[in-house]
């Protein structure tokens, strides 16, 4: 019985700590298996220091209390070729984001935004509670200041470079 009893214990305290070491949304990675053994959440590396999240999320997919949905390039540029304002944009992706109340609570490189007010990257959060509840609009992103920000971003994608599909080729 004593024997039974002790391997139960061990098994609930290792249980327990692996538990508490589970990556989460927004924590840094090199792989998707960095961020779930089952790969049910990948690592976006085009984050630096990685980014676990859930790709193409909906309101009802991201860990609660842990992180929103967010949608990301939600309007067109404004700028050049890529100004539309009559089509949604077709570069709109939705990811998993770490929900925060200030930047302290972000890992370094990232900063606590208001998704609720303009920001770069057009985002915003889609999530909302099934069950009611007031849902968090603040998340773990890179900061506006990030070196890795190209602040020219060109157009050239916006541009239709089908020989005569636009009729200046």
């Amino acid at each position: 019985m004593s024997r039974t009893l002790a391997s139960l214990w061990k098994s609930l305290v290792l249980s327990t700590i692996l538990c508490g070491c589970l990556p989460k949304i927004g924590d840094d990675c090199d792989t998707d298996q960095d961020c779930s053994q089952q790969l049910d959440r990948l690592c976006d590396t085009t984050q630096p220091g990685g980014y676990c999240t859930i790709a193409d999320c909906d309101p009802t997919v991201c860990p609660e209390k842990e992180s929103v949905c967010v949608s990301f390039n939600i309007s067109r540029s404004t700028q050049g070729e890529c100004a539309n304002p009559s089509q949604p944009s077709p570069h709109r992706r939705n990811f998993c984001m770490a929900l925060c109340d200030e930047s302290k609570d972000c890992r370094g490189g990232y900063a606590c935004t208001d998704l609720s007010k303009d920001n770069i990257w057009s985002a915003a959060v889609i999530s909302e509670d099934p069950k009611g509840r007031k849902v968090g609009q603040k998340v773990c992103m890179l900061a506006e200041s990030h070196p890795d920000i190209d602040e020219d971003r060109a157009d050239d994608f916006c541009r239709i470079n089908v020989a005569g599909a636009s009729g200046n080729e």
